[in-house]
């Protein structure tokens, strides 16, 4: 149903990676491309302490294509302290994401472009 409705209104996918296909049993991810649909190429997971020195690292280690980094970014509300135990990585996190103009300038200097699904979707519709 996911792949047919990405197919019948021409939008990207977030499919997980190659190593979850034998676990859902069928090459989702070559199907996906079959049909012309557009994913992501890697997943980087930063998440908890020490997300910034693994987001550093891995901007200049990130292998060619589109990798979409996998993070909890959340503003610091009060709900969000009732809710996640781990509120506090997370607010790191979208402060690091957000607002913090170092990492964009390492990311510059590593070569890479930040894009969004909306880019992937130009793609996809502009038949590549």
């Amino acid at each position: 149903v996911y792949l047919a409705l990405a197919v019948d209104f021409d939008l990207p996918l977030r499919l997980s990676g190659s190593s979850s296909e034998r676990t859902v049993g069928f090459p989702f991810r070559r199907l996906a491309a079959e049909e012309g649909v557009v994913f992501p190429d890697h997943f980087l997971h930063v998440r908890g302490t020490g997300t910034r020195r693994v987001l550093e690292r891995a901007l200049f280690d990130l292998r060619p294509g589109v990798t979409e980094v996998y993070a909890h970014p959340a503003v610091d509300t009060s709900e969000l302290r009732a809710l996640a135990p781990d509120w506090s990585n997370r607010v790191d996190d979208h402060d690091l994401l957000a607002r913090d103009h170092d990492i964009r300038s390492l990311a510059a200097r590593a070569g890479v472009a930040f894009i969004g699904y909306r880019e992937l979707r130009q793609l996809q519709r502009s038949g590549r």
